[in-house]
């Protein structure tokens, strides 16, 4: 069988669809149609500026890249322009394959609506079509305030609906998100939706054990990834400075990463004088981060409050499970129930900040069996949900069926 995956993101940004292209073109022969590469920071990447050959290879499989306008410094309209862009690329490029493919899979971890130049080749060969989903359009949007219109939000829910009626198989990563995309359906149609976990992107190993700071006896906080509006650090940056004032001692946060509200947070954190136990960092190589989360004991998760941002589990929440490190999380929803049931840390909701500040001096208290307890379970809940394996074979089998 040969598939096209459809992705604005591909290798060498860092996204999952790489693994997933890899791993399917051991089972069926896969070609990759993306553009080039410039996320995260709007740049076309260096080796790209001198050779833009639009047919390579990653891995064995077969890429087609096709021109977009460059996401830039990321404002609400460069981004926007940057989708379209793909979009329009895709639906051209579209109408002139000739090579005839049995499925056509698309990752949309950005919008959706690139589905549409899916839809119109698998009609155009009468191929089976299947989307991975891992963003709930436009509830997220209109939750996070990035669009106000009614009229706009029941556009674009009108598009999305017909883009879930038009695949053969929709691919969400928790339950909460099927049950969501159900009730957009028919009922003879909610049978093609499909919960698909996502799996780690660890790219190390680690052991059960804790590695202490030069500081000595000091606790190590660490949270990596996207600092945005939705991860309202801000929350937690207000219960260290009462941790501060209050003479708290013996812990150390690291955040590592860039975003929206990068600057937010750098200036928070030297206007209160907290830069002795906060740490920033922006983001760095994956081998440099590897050694990061190895010597630190507990990995920081939170969302803002909302009804469809908390039916999301976010990539990291994976990644630090498999890195076997306690959980400290400010978040509802399934990830809040998954940490609460497999007992793998301590978990407050989004805007309780008095049992955030609790949680965080339980750890700094807390002794090493039972840090070591919670890391065990980690891994358990790690091993049992998002086993990587057991999850592509899954998608195999659906693909296959």
């Amino acid at each position: 069988m040969r598939g096209l995956i459809i992705s604005q993101y591909f290798w060498p940004e860092n996204f999952k669809i790489n693994e997933l292209a890899v791993e399917l073109n051991k089972n069926f022969e896969i070609d990759v149609l993306t553009s080039y590469p410039n996320y995260p920071h709007g740049k076309l990447f260096e080796e790209f500026k001198k050779n833009r050959n639009r047919f390579s290879k990653y891995k064995g499989v077969n890429i087609i890249r096709i021109p977009q306008i460059l996401r830039g410094r990321g404002n609400k309209l460069k981004i926007s322009i940057n989708y379209l862009s793909f979009l329009i690329s895709s639906l051209i490029k579209i109408l002139f394959i000739k090579k005839k493919y049995d499925f056509i899979f698309v990752f949309a971890p950005s919008p959706i609506f690139v589905a549409l130049a899916g839809i119109l080749l698998s009609r155009r060969q009468k191929s089976k079509l299947y989307i991975w989903v891992l963003d709930l359009w436009p509830e997220i949007l209109k939750e996070l305030k990035i669009i106000n219109s009614r009229l706009l939000v029941k556009i674009l829910d009108l598009v999305v609906t017909y883009i879930y009626q038009n695949c053969d198989k929709v691919f969400v990563q928790s339950d909460t998100f099927k049950k969501i995309i159900s009730n957009k359906l028919k009922n003879k149609l909610r049978k093609r939706i499909v919960t698909i976990y996502s799996w780690s992107d660890k790219i190390g190993r680690s052991k059960f054990k804790f590695i202490k700071s030069k500081k000595d006896k000091w606790i190590k906080f660490l949270f990596t990834g996207n600092i945005g509006h939705s991860q309202n650090l801000i929350l937690l940056l207000s219960v260290i400075k009462e941790l501060k004032k209050e003479k708290i001692s013996g812990f150390q946060f690291i955040i590592v990463g860039s975003g929206r509200k990068q600057k937010q947070i750098k200036n928070f954190v030297k206007n209160n004088n907290l830069s002795d136990i906060v740490i920033l960092k922006d983001f760095i190589s994956f081998k440099k981060l590897n050694k990061i989360i190895e010597t630190c004991d507990v990995l920081y998760l939170s969302l803002i409050k909302g009804k469809y941002i908390n039916s999301t589990i976010p990539a990291k929440f994976q990644t630090y499970l498999d890195y076997k490190k306690p959980i400290l999380a400010s978040i509802d929803g399934e990830v809040k129930k998954m940490i609460q049931d497999y007992k793998c840390g301590l978990v407050s909701l989004p805007d309780d900040k008095k049992q955030l500040k609790i949680n965080i001096l339980r750890f700094i208290n807390m002794s090493k069996n039972k840090k070591l307890y919670y890391s065990k379970n980690s891994f358990i809940l790690s091993k049992n949900k998002f086993n990587k394996q057991k999850i592509i074979s899954q998608l195999i089998s659906e693909i296959s069926n």
